[in-house]
């Protein structure tokens, strides 16, 4: 029974460890205020332009989690300044590869 308990609380601080790591990572640094934005793409934050990536979003065209993780990425992309290719290969490894 005792290591059941140390087995739970283990798994509890890892659980609080992992969110806790998820979080920061989800931090958004903002403008100060009264900060310029004078300088080209390094004031709109376009500092991905001129890098080409081929994306897969998974599963079919039009699919409910193709398109939402198709979504996500299209902003990425108008954010980021990218040049993005799109490849839905619907679930199937041999279309990624081929």
């Amino acid at each position: 029974m005792r290591n059941g308990i140390r087995i739970s609380r283990l798994a509890a601080f890892t659980v609080l460890i992992v969110m806790s790591l998820v979080l920061s990572a989800c931090t958004v640094a903002l403008p100060e205020e009264g900060a310029s934005s004078a300088g080209g793409d390094a004031g709109t934050g376009k500092w991905c332009a001129g890098v080409d990536i081929v994306f897969f979003p998974g599963g079919p065209a039009g699919g409910v989690f193709a398109n939402n993780v198709y979504n996500g990425a299209r902003q990425a992309e108008v954010d980021l300044g990218p040049s993005v290719q799109y490849i839905f290969f619907d679930w199937n490894p041999q279309k990624m590869i081929g």
